[in-house]
């Protein structure tokens, strides 16, 4: 699970719930639970580093050495960081600044937790396959959602310290699982039909992101995201 960063579709043969299988995150709970004490679990935790209010930033930030002017810029910095140690041809998917791409990736996260209305599961299933279908248009297969989802909960376990815990832990498990039970297969749809994943030009992905962005109404770095989730206590 959370299969090398050489995995793609159209290299396997096999059904889509063996590549699922080889895609899917080493965290995944195949069983997701989405409850609406993880939903607040998981938007408090969040809140706490979109507001610099995580405690393991306040007690870093106190170190004149420490280089993050905001828990947003940590996290995402740490996050690609991560990344692209651990799976270096991912690298060459980011051809935009990374102050963009950092703005795509909190956005992403945002714009899901908005969606996580339990009473309304249709809505946030059509969102991941939108989701789903941007990111394979600029280059990201099936197997980097697996590979996100561990570094997510690491970031997020990394960035939070003493605000992370094991039901926060099982809360973003659980919402990261029903978010690639619905993007793993739609990537690996798309990877089929177009046989390759093809990298796009600059101005090309440059256009593409902005796409993403237009389906995060609230994916800028500051005050609308955090009044998105002002209702949150």
């Amino acid at each position: 699970m959370g299969g090398a960063g050489s995995t793609s579709a159209h290299a396997l043969r096999g059904t889509d719930e063996e590549l699922m299988a080889l895609c899917q995150p080493k965290c995944y709970k195949d069983h997701a639970i989405m409850t609406d004490s993880f939903v607040q679990l998981a938007r408090k935790s969040w809140k706490l580093i979109l507001s610099d209010q995580s405690p393991e930033f306040i007690r870093r930030k106190q170190d004149p050495a420490f280089q993050f002017e905001t828990c947003i810029q940590w996290f995402h910095e740490t996050f690609y960081g991560t990344l692209f140690q651990r799976n270096p041809s991912c690298r060459s998917l980011y051809i935009c600044d990374m102050r963009s791409q950092g703005r795509a990736l909190v956005g992403s996260i945002s714009f899901t937790l908005s969606q996580l209305w339990i009473q309304d599961m249709q809505a946030f299933y059509h969102n991941m396959e939108q989701l789903a279908i941007a990111h394979s248009k600029v280059g990201v297969r099936a197997v980097e959602f697996g590979i996100f989802g561990d570094i997510m909960v690491e970031t997020m376990a990394l960035c939070l310290g003493s605000g992370w815990s094991k039901d926060v832990e099982e809360a973003w498990i659980n919402i990261y699982s029903a978010m690639v039970k619905v993007i793993i297969p739609k990537c690996i749809q798309y990877e089929r039909v177009n046989h390759s994943t093809t990298k796009v030009d600059t101005e090309e992905s440059r256009e593409i992101l902005h796409q993403i962005s237009r389906l995060f109404p609230h994916s800028d770095f500051g005050v609308s995201v955090v009044d998105q989730l002002r209702d949150v206590k």
